[in-house]
């Protein structure tokens, strides 16, 4: 194991190094950071550092979360310290930006640590920001969709400028670039995924945090995206006003379609618009609630064991489902004609 605590790398002088030498540097990196099983508990060739002198990744889209898996992260580095060294760049003499690691880092410095191992890499900008946003896409357990849809939009516009460079993908060269597709490739999503996660920036804080809550399917989370801001604004107000606990893809489109027509405004009737929608039942079918009843019942049979020792007569056990079933009904039915001749008064 090399701890070169004392040794301060020169990591600066960067600039006289020609094209060539910077994009085999570039592809040296990528293999060595994304390849799978990259990540695996290596700690040769580190550097110890002072917590103080690391910053957060510009523009850094993933949050740090004191959630239970920070808690566990923060117990585990007090009783075996950071195994996996963080990956950082350069950006003075005395300090470094986090390509990965925010969440060692921060867990670091709440278990006391004032040094955390760190890898030192010589990158430029645009390789640093397809490593930081592809670490934390494919290590992290849970992403978030505002997460994604920032680190998508980072990437897509990274293979966009690089036009039919070759250093940063895997496009042979003439090719004409793919943006969309190579970010689909690399993250195992597919490529109109991709783009409809980006329309998600196009959404106002409180309604992506709603998305991010699971308050706002997916699904609705694009549809309301191609609202404008205002738009979006009176639809989070009605929404609040009108106590919609899920948004649906299906009320999502509703507001769409009125907002291409330009029909969505404040005087839009939400409270029954969605709240219909929301609150709407269907029909009582009893043939379909015996069905069902029908099948748990002999589903707990089977997995209880019950009446195993002695036989049970199959068409015996439906009437008996079949009179529990309508007994059922007719008290329902009961207390609700109480309870409106209770209204009268």
């Amino acid at each position: 194991m090399n701890n070169s605590n004392s040794i301060r790398p020169k990591c600066l002088g960067d600039t006289k190094q020609s094209f060539e030498e910077n994009s085999k540097k570039r592809v040296q990196a990528l293999r060595g950071i994304m390849s799978p099983g990259a990540q695996t508990a290596n700690t040769d060739n580190y550097t110890m550092l002072p917590i103080s002198q690391l910053q957060e990744f510009k523009n850094h889209p993933f949050q740090v979360r004191q959630d239970d898996e920070m808690i566990e992260l923060v117990e585990s580095i007090k009783q075996v310290g950071v195994v996996e060294p963080i990956l950082v760049r350069c950006t003075s003499e005395e300090n470094y930006e986090i390509l990965a690691g925010h969440r060692r880092t921060a867990a670091g410095k709440m278990a006391g640590l004032t040094d955390i191992p760190a890898k030192i890499m010589n990158v430029d900008d645009d390789t640093a920001t397809i490593i930081m946003t592809d670490t934390n896409l494919k290590q992290r357990e849970k992403i978030l969709p505002s997460e994604k849809a920032k680190a998508y939009a980072m990437q897509i516009e990274i293979y966009k400028r690089q036009g039919k460079r070759t250093d940063l993908t895997s496009c042979q060269v003439g090719t004409k670039l793919d943006a969309g597709k190579i970010v689909a490739d690399n993250n195992g999503d597919k490529k109109r995924n991709v783009y409809r996660y980006i329309r998600l920036n196009q959404l106002i804080p409180d309604l992506l945090e709603m998305v991010d809550e699971e308050d706002i399917s997916f699904g609705a989370a694009y549809e309301l995206s191609f609202l404008n801001q205002e738009e979006q604004g009176i639809v989070l107000d009605g929404i609040c006003n009108a106590r919609i606990k899920k948004v649906s893809i299906e009320m999502a489109e509703i507001l769409r379609k009125l907002s291409e027509n330009s029909e969505l405004t404040e005087q839009t009737p939400f409270e029954t618009l969605l709240k219909e929608e929301k609150t709407e039942t269907p029909a009582f079918d009893p043939i379909k609630l015996f069905k069902k009843a029908t099948a748990s019942v002999n589903k707990a049979i089977k997995k209880e064991k019950i009446l195993q020792d002695c036989s049970v007569d199959t068409n015996e056990l439906e009437q008996v489902i079949m009179t529990a079933i309508k007994a059922y009904v007719v008290q329902k039915k009961a207390g609700k004609e109480a309870e409106n001749t209770g209204n009268e008064f």
